[in-house]
């Protein structure tokens, strides 16, 4: 997949290439053949607008190539899941595969849970702590902010337009928060996903 993004648009271009996993117990027994697929994920959506709102990398299956690495020279003091990070970064100036094929077991044990729920599971979590669905979405915003910060000099002005817009979202007035929102396709994976950003935005 690497090689074929790289005949496509360059070895001199910033990649990156994610796959989906096996959802498995502490014992490797499958739960789910398809993280991508239980937690009703669109890991096709990988560009910038989709990206601020909602990661969708999974960091240990993250392979970047070496234009990717010279861009990851700085890291802000609390960066809060470096799978995000870095897909923001290579979203911003390269280009991002995704290869639907399970390539490792996900095993799901103890504290090690993120990711690890039914989607059902999800809501009914998501609808119970509405508060840190806020917080995370403010970390979101603080992440845009610290982002634009390290690679304000590097952007096109379309893609610090949507940043700074992002980053902001939480200054403005109700009404125009959920219209930036539509407006710029701020959206997570899934309907109710994204009524629930509506509601608590």
């Amino acid at each position: 997949k690497m090689k074929r993004l790289e005949e496509r648009y360059g070895s001199k271009r910033p990649l990156l290439v994610f796959t989906d996993v096996v959802v498995a117990d502490e014992k490797l027994q499958k739960i789910h053949t398809s993280f991508m697929q239980c937690n009703h994920l669109k890991p096709k959506h990988t560009d910038l607008p989709h990206l601020l709102m909602e990661n969708k990398c999974i960091g240990c299956t993250i392979m970047i190539n070496k234009e990717a690495v010279n861009l990851m020279n700085e890291l802000p003091d609390q960066v809060g899941h470096h799978d995000w990070w870095i897909s923001l970064v290579v979203s911003s100036f390269g280009k991002i595969g995704y290869l639907c094929e399970p390539t490792m077991y996900y095993r799901q044990h103890g504290k090690n849970s993120i990711g690890s729920l039914e989607f059902r599971d999800y809501v009914i979590q998501a609808v119970k702590s509405l508060r840190k669905q806020k917080e995370a979405l403010i970390a979101a915003q603080h992440q845009a902010r610290d982002f634009m910060e390290i690679y304000k000099e590097r952007l096109q002005e379309s893609e610090k337009k949507t940043i700074c817009c992002f980053a902001k979202l939480q200054q403005d007035p109700w009404g125009l928060r959920r219209v930036h929102m539509i407006r710029n396709h701020y959206y997570k994976s899934g309907f109710l996903r994204n009524l629930g950003v509506f509601i608590i935005l």
